[in-house]
């Protein structure tokens, strides 16, 4: 996906996503910077955990 369908896909995301409950997967920070909380998993294990 080029960076401009990215970005379009992204504020469509963050839009729907409002005043919910989200579970995202994701391989890049980027994409979840702007959550609440954010849960590391590694090999089935919680690692670490991030709150706002």
């Amino acid at each position: 996906m080029d960076s401009q369908a990215e970005r379009i896909v992204s504020q469509v995301l963050n839009k729907v996503m409002e005043e919910r409950t989200t579970f995202v997967t994701a391989n890049r920070l980027s994409k979840i910077i702007d959550a609440n909380q954010i849960f590391f998993i590694e090999e089935d294990k919680l690692i670490k955990t991030h709150q706002e």
